[in-house]
C-alpha cells in the first residue's frame, strides 16, 4: 500500500512544524469555530481526491493524566523533569532540527509523547477510568451560496538578537489586526478549572474592511507572564477567502 497523503493547512511549515490541518486544546473549549456565513470549509470534493484514493478524517488526541502528580503545572506544560523519561531519551529522541535532542531541552512536546507518564506523588494509585471522545461535526451540501476559505497557522516564534545593549526583534512593526484575549476559569467543574485559560476570543473583520497587501509581512506576537514557561504556544488561524462574492 502506498503511504497516505495528508491534507495540511496552506501555510508553510508543514513537514514538521505545523503540519496541523486543524487544531484545536483545552484553552480553546470556550473558543467559537464556528465560520460566518458564507464563508465554509471545502471537504470531500472529488476533483480534489486523486484517482483510487479515499478521503477519511484523522483525529490527533494528546491527553495528559494530572491526578495525582507532584506538580500538575509543570506537568502540563510538558516539562522534562516532571516525566518518566527512558533513560536513552535524550540519544534516541530526534528534534525539529533532524538532530539529537539536545540535553538542554528543558520542556515541550517531545516530553510529552505517547505512554509517558508525570511523575507521582509516592503511594498514590489512581482508580483506572474510561474516557470517551464526543464531538460533533456539522456540514452543509455545497452550493453557490458558500464561498470557500483556505486556512493558514501562524507561530508566535521570534529570533531576538542584540547589538551591545540593544534587543533586536525579528518581527516588523505595523498595524494590528485581531487582538485575540483569554478568559479564565473561576471554579472546578470541567470546562472552568481555575486558573486555567478555558477560551480565547476571535476576530471576524467585516469583509473587505482589511485589506492585507501582496508581499507584506503578517506578524503573530503572543504575551505571556514574565516567569519560566515550557511548552508554551502561540497560534493563530487566519482564513482566506480568493473571492469576497458568489458566482452564478
Amino acid at each position: 500500500h502506498d503511504p497516505p497523503i495528508f491534507k495540511r493547512n496552506d501555510g508553510t511549515c508543514n513537514g514538521g512544524i505545523l503540519p496541523q490541518y486543524w487544531g484545536l486544546g483545552s484553552e480553546s473549549r470556550g473558543t467559537p469555530s464556528k465560520l460566518p456565513e458564507p464563508f465554509a470549509v471545502e471537504v470531500g470534493n472529488p476533483k480534489d481526491i486523486p484517482e483510487g484514493w479515499e478521503e477519511k478524517w484523522l483525529f490527533n488526541i494528546m491527553i495528559i493524566d494530572t491526578r495525582g502528580t507532584e506538580n500538575r503545572k509543570s506537568c502540563s506544560e510538558c516539562r522534562c523533569d516532571q516525566f518518566n523519561l527512558p533513560h536513552n531519551f535524550f540519544n534516541v529522541t530526534i528534534g525539529i532540527n533532524g538532530k539529537p535532542l539536545s540535553p538542554d531541552y528543558k520542556g515541550g512536546i517531545f516530553c510529552c509523547q505517547d505512554k509517558f507518564q508525570c511523575k507521582l506523588r509516592k503511594g498514590f494509585e489512581a482508580p483506572r477510568r474510561k474516557l470517551a471522545l464526543r464531538y460533533k461535526v456539522t456540514w452543509v451540501d455545497w452550493d453557490q451560496q458558500q464561498i470557500p476559505v483556505r486556512f493558514y497557522i501562524l507561530d508566535s516564534t521570534d529570533r531576538v538578537t542584540t547589538n551591545g545593549s540593544q534587543i533586536i526583534h525579528d518581527c516588523q512593526d505595523g498595524r494590528e489586526l485581531c487582538t485575540s484575549t483569554p478568559t479564565y476559569g473561576t471554579g472546578k467543574e470541567a470546562g472552568n478549572e481555575e486558573g486555567y485559560a478555558v477560551g480565547m476570543s476571535v476576530c471576524y473583520p467585516k469583509p473587505g474592511s482589511i485589506k492585507i497587501n501582496d508581499g507584506e509581512i503578517v506578524t503573530i506576537e503572543s504575551r505571556y507572564k514574565n516567569e519560566f514557561l515550557t511548552g508554551a504556544m502561540g497560534h493563530m488561524y487566519i482564513y482566506l477567502a480568493d473571492r469576497l462574492q458568489h458566482t452564478t
